[in-house]
């Protein structure tokens, strides 16, 4: 993978996270909405152990986190950023995912439980 700051598309909406308001604090919401450049829209994806990798909002340094620590695996679970801490609801999996044109290929986010 490469190393630098990302947009991530949503694949169903073909939106892009962005942290809300470009909020600057911790327990800000990690939510989509159209590509406009700021700087709350892009993140940076660092490798941990295996196939784990962490992903860092570049504006605040803080890392997506799953709300509600690592009992949070149902549906409608929000996503936050928040201090890394090395937990594992700051965990994601990196899968490349074949689509049929004209999508391409996109990288697809799955949480991880460690």
């Amino acid at each position: 993978m490469q190393s630098g700051y990302f947009q991530v598309t949503v694949k169903h909406s073909g939106k892009v996270l962005e942290i809300r308001d470009g909020s600057l604090k911790d327990h800000a919401p990690v939510q989509q909405n159209e590509a406009n450049g700021k700087e709350n829209q892009l993140f940076t994806v660092v490798k941990e152990t295996g196939r784990n990798f962490r992903i860092i909002a570049r504006s605040s340094g803080y890392a997506f986190d799953v709300s509600g620590g690592d009992k949070s695996m149902g549906n409608n679970v929000p996503v936050i950023v928040y201090p890394a801490s090395g937990a594992s609801n700051q965990t994601f999996k990196l899968r490349k995912q074949r689509q049929t044109p004209p999508l391409g290929n996109c990288d697809e986010i799955r949480f991880s439980a460690g």
